[in-house]
């Protein structure tokens, strides 16, 4: 309906023995001011469903399928409330209307609130990922002519990214309940660049999923499964999980020599430390390079140097370096620090930047921790 506006003044076109002067609108022909004034108080109303509906953003949990199966509520999953709506589409030829029974769920929170929409896209297997997407793969399972198996706790693949159109970094995660990616990328990628791998060993989580974060532009990925790690005795004799942390760095091509440390409880055990590490270099100058290695000395030896890059110059001063290695064995009731040391060689411009990270795990004795090929 249309509201018109009203307006009443019988002091002034009236005798003025009942003084009244309104000013507001309604719907035509009826004889109330929904909203208005008489110049002393005003008023209004409101029927419209916006004004009288409390909106809530709530965290969803999606399953295996894309579909919601619960909420997320003072940190712990609910489930929702599924309920299936059946609708009856009349057959009407002329407005190709096709007879037929749909049934369509709706989703309500455990306390009876109603799940009207949910942020994202609808997305193919073959679309690229977007900017500030994630996507969540099965890490477990067959894996083209190979079957990883359930018990394994993470995977060693080659990233690749292809086709980047804007530049990127690309961070691999075990987060899938939240998806938030830690502060760290496994691969940078830049438009018009050549498919480049990037090793790393990327932990699963309690189902066996892993996540892949993207966080700029449009990039297509390719994730080669080279190997699989297993800790299932280690739970099994010792009642712990593998102890590990990852820390990262960034520095400006200028510094001398970066050092990336991470520290580790031994839980009382004896056993092998394992490192991996990824450098990313971004903007390098023709010359420059970068010598990396994983110790747990306070210094690395120049023997000791697992990765080693250098820069080819514009406009391509960017590289990408990966390592890992099985360090020294420590001793019972000890903490181990372990260390990324980078030294730089030549002068990078000021606009050079580079990102240095650090994985180490401790593996106890008597584990048969290795990576395997599927």
């Amino acid at each position: 309906a249309l509201f018109w506006q009203y307006g009443l003044d019988t002091e002034l076109l009236g005798d003025g023995s009942d003084p009244v002067n309104l000013l507001g609108a309604t719907i035509a022909a009826l004889p109330l001011l929904g909203v208005g004034t008489n110049g002393r108080v005003a008023w209004t109303q409101t029927a419209y469903f916006a004004d009288v509906t409390d909106w809530y953003a709530e965290e969803i949990v999606l399953d295996d399928d894309g579909m919601p199966r619960a909420s997320m509520f003072q940190g712990a999953e609910r489930d929702l409330v599924v309920v299936e709506e059946t609708f009856e589409v009349a057959d009407v030829p002329a407005l190709d209307s096709e007879g037929r029974t749909e049934t369509l769920p709706r989703f309500a929170t455990f306390d009876g609130r109603f799940i009207t929409s949910i942020e994202g896209r609808s997305v193919s297997e073959d679309d690229p990922l977007g900017p500030g997407e994630s996507r969540v793969f099965d890490g477990v399972g067959p894996v083209g002519e190979c079957v990883i198996p359930k018990t394994a706790n993470a995977i060693a693949v080659n990233a690749i990214g292809i086709d980047a159109t804007d530049p990127t970094f690309l961070t691999l995660h075990s987060d899938t309940a939240t998806l938030d990616p830690p502060n760290a990328s496994n691969l940078n990628v830049f438009p018009g660049q050549p498919p480049t791998p990037n090793f790393a060993i990327v932990p699963l989580d309690s189902s066996g999923d892993f996540v892949m974060y993207n966080a700029f532009g449009e990039v297509d990925t390719v994730i080669d499964v080279v190997g699989y790690t297993e800790t299932t005795y280690i739970e099994q004799w010792y009642g712990i999980e593998l102890e590990e942390a990852t820390a990262s760095q960034g520095f400006i091509g200028t510094d001398p020599t970066t050092v990336v440390e991470v520290e580790l409880d031994t839980w009382g055990k004896s056993g092998r430390v394992v490192a991996t590490s990824s450098i990313n270099v971004l903007d390098a100058t023709e010359g420059d390079s970068i010598r990396c290695s994983i110790t747990t000395g306070p210094s690395a030896h120049d023997d000791e140097h697992l990765q080693t890059w250098v820069s080819p110059g514009a406009p391509a001063g960017v590289g990408h370096l990966a390592g890992s290695r099985v360090l020294t064995e420590f001793e019972e009731g000890s903490t181990v620090t372990v260390r990324l040391v980078c030294d730089h060689l030549g002068a990078s411009g000021p606009g050079a930047f580079n990102r240095a990270v650090l994985t180490a795990m401790l593996v106890p004795d008597r584990n048969p921790f290795v990576v395997k090929l599927p």
